[in-house]
């Protein structure tokens, strides 16, 4: 049997009195990749109308992205895209709307 001190027994093999811990290694903040949050406010309208005693007309209108907000995607971190590693090239669709016509009866 071996008998252990309490200094060894809480000491990590990989580190030492010596040694940075782990989260301490460079200088660059966590969230260096992170950006702002995403801004988009959606939108919708709805009319439905009766047709007789049976039937009922509904007419739908959507806008997503109602105030076109530019939305870039953050970058994907790959060091080796060369020249094309920060600047952001990809973003989230523009405004979308759509319009729906049913018919029930």
């Amino acid at each position: 049997m071996v008998a252990c001190t309490s200094t060894q027994f809480l000491r990590s093999p990989v580190q030492d009195s010596n040694s940075t811990p782990l989260q301490l290694l460079g200088n660059a903040p966590r969230t260096i990749c992170a950006d702002r949050g995403i801004s988009n406010f959606d939108f919708s309208v709805q009319k439905i109308t009766g047709i007789g005693e049976r039937a009922r007309l509904e007419f739908r209108a959507e806008f997503f992205n109602i105030f076109n907000h530019t939305q870039f995607l953050n970058p994907d971190g790959n060091i080796t895209d060369g020249a094309d590693f920060w600047p952001r090239q990809a973003h989230r669709d523009p405004r979308q709307v759509q319009f729906a016509l049913k018919l029930f009866f």
